[in-house]
């Protein structure tokens, strides 16, 4: 079952937040893909990790991708199962750059 995301902004947009929860800790997953595009009419810059307890402050995390830069009119399809196959005490997690406003969806 697809799971759609629309418009995640980053902090620099009104209304936005840097980091957003793709998949709690705690919850199955078995992603397949996820394929990443820019929203708007720019590019994006995004960094991609999971994370076992945000909130404890004392968490683990474990950066998958790093500021990578996906251009206006494109997008990214990242679909090797193994790279996600972590356990479910760990979320998943997509810090979007300061402007840029984000469409992912996760198979």
């Amino acid at each position: 079952m697809a799971r759609y995301f629309n418009n995640l902004t980053g902090a620099g947009v009104v209304g936005g937040q840097d980091t957003h929860e793709l998949i709690a800790p705690g919850e199955a997953n078995n992603i397949s893909s996820i394929t990443i595009s820019p929203s708007a009419s720019a590019d994006i810059t995004f960094t991609l990790f999971i994370e076992d307890d945000p909130i404890s402050g004392t968490s683990r995390r474990i950066t998958m991708l790093n500021s990578i830069a996906v251009p206006y009119r494109s997008g990214l399809i990242l679909n090797d199962a193994s790279m996600f196959s972590f356990g479910e005490e760990f979320g998943l997690y997509i810090k979007v750059g300061d402007t840029s406003t984000v469409d992912l969806i996760i198979n």
